[in-house]
């Protein structure tokens, strides 16, 4: 039998990752006198019902980037905090539910972790092992989108904004441009965790921004590397793939590595597979990177020290 809920990790003490059918995550933070909800998922299901059971308290929504898998359910709420360069794809609620539907997670299988287990007959399964996409595992076929009958108040977002959830609970807000051209990662130095988003991971799409800007993003983003040990970005059980897991250790300095070589000339260079996204991509380490080449540095950019 399909599953037809969302699927909840505890990945730190009143830390929550709630998996929306294998689309994306989005994170609930309680602290002693607020929480605070990063991202809200594409918008398939009462997401507000869930947060408020999960946090009893007075709390924020901060938006990462305005992606339809994140910002999906944002119109179950008056308010959300997101990054003012982030207003204008907000607004286009067509291009949203465009996005929400053409989800590859909805048809594409869990991707490989390189982790083997032996079985008795000798044979060897990759964990995870399914190749089914969301559709398939999930109870999805009926599964209305909620949309974007209106939409709420967006308060701006800045770098080195901080969130006070009490009892010492300080969630800080890093500006990392690259896949959105407003996109905020958010670090909680009480667990060690950064909330990634789609900033950071091992498949970052350059979509709204140059090579050169991310790569100032992501040093941005590294200045802060004392503060969290783990990181969460808002896919963290893709597809049908149920175990939620952080990203490789490496995942930060491969992003930063790739993108170096993009601007210096060094990176191998190939071509998107995927049908709807032609890019050109970047392979280094645990990551690859999908970049426009007519967009390594914008007209009138302070190149980034790339040595």
């Amino acid at each position: 039998m399909a599953i037809n809920y969302p699927i909840i990790y505890e990945i730190a003490y009143q830390t929550y990752d709630i998996n929306e059918f294998g689309m994306a995550s989005f994170f609930v933070l309680v602290g002693e006198n607020r929480g605070l909800v990063i991202d809200c998922g594409c918008g398939s299901f009462d997401a507000r019902g869930l947060v408020e059971k999960l946090c009893p308290l007075p709390y924020d929504v901060v938006i990462t980037h305005a992606h339809g898998d994140h910002c999906g359910a944002m119109s179950q709420w008056d308010k959300v905090w997101l990054h003012p360069r982030e207003y204008d794809f907000a607004h286009n609620t067509e291009h949203l539910v465009d996005m929400l539907h053409q989800n590859p997670a909805l048809w594409r299988g869990a991707m490989e972790r390189g982790i083997h287990i032996p079985m008795a007959d000798g044979s060897e399964w990759n964990y995870p092992s399914s190749n089914m996409g969301a559709k398939e595992f999930y109870e999805l076929d009926d599964l209305k989108f909620m949309g974007f009958k209106r939409m709420p108040q967006f308060l701006p977002l800045t770098d080195g904004q901080i969130f006070d959830l009490g009892g010492g609970r300080v969630v800080e807000t890093v500006y990392v441009p690259g896949h959105g051209a407003g996109h905020c990662a958010f670090i909680d130095p009480s667990v060690r965790i950064l909330f990634s988003g789609d900033c950071c991971n091992y498949n970052l799409g350059l979509g709204r921004t140059s090579v050169n800007t991310a790569l100032k993003g992501l040093l941005n983003l590294a200045s802060h590397r004392h503060k969290f040990d783990r990181n969460f970005n808002g896919h963290t059980a893709p597809g049908a793939d149920t175990a939620g897991f952080s990203m490789p250790p490496t995942t930060l300095d491969d992003c930063i590595a790739a993108c170096r070589s993009i601007i210096n000339g060094t990176a191998e260079v190939t071509e998107s597979s995927a049908e709807n996204f032609k890019r050109a991509v970047v392979h280094y380490g645990a990551v690859q990177v999908g970049f426009n080449p007519q967009r390594i540095i914008d007209e009138g950019e302070e190149p980034v020290d790339i040595l």
